[in-house]
């Protein structure tokens, strides 16, 4: 009887270790996918000011992995970029989309501004 008490002991010892493990797994997972999807964004913000530029560009390659498990994000992207694809040169659309696209991301992430005016989306903020 003995026996069979240390090796319950055992079992559960190792089985609460496991499931403590398996359960910081999928946080830490999950905590990766939300810092690498919040990186996208912040560099898509910070480079929006050159459409055309490399570090904007690889933000917004980036957007189709990083944000296939939210279809606004997705639909927005696909909006924005099939603007810019055209060739259109009607800038106000163009930044309107692209602000569409960037509150889509910012409400994915949880990191809404509702105080801020669309104007201040595109604003490149330089006091030199």
């Amino acid at each position: 009887m003995e026996t069979f008490n240390v090796l319950v002991v055992i079992i559960t010892s190792l089985a609460s270790g496991l499931i403590g493990v398996i359960i910081s797994n999928k946080h830490f997972i999950r905590q990766e996918k939300m810092k690498f999807k919040r990186d996208i964004c912040l560099q898509l913000i910070a480079n929006r000011h050159d459409l055309k530029g490399d570090e904007f560009t690889r933000a917004l390659n980036s957007i189709i992995f990083a944000f296939n498990d939210d279809m606004t994000v997705i639909e927005k992207f696909k909006i924005f970029n099939d603007g810019i694809m055209s060739g259109s040169r009607d800038l106000d659309t163009t930044n309107l989309k692209l602000v569409f696209l960037i509150k889509a991301m910012l409400k994915h992430l949880k990191m809404e501004v509702n105080d801020i005016e669309d104007k201040y989306y595109l604003m490149t903020f330089n006091p030199k």
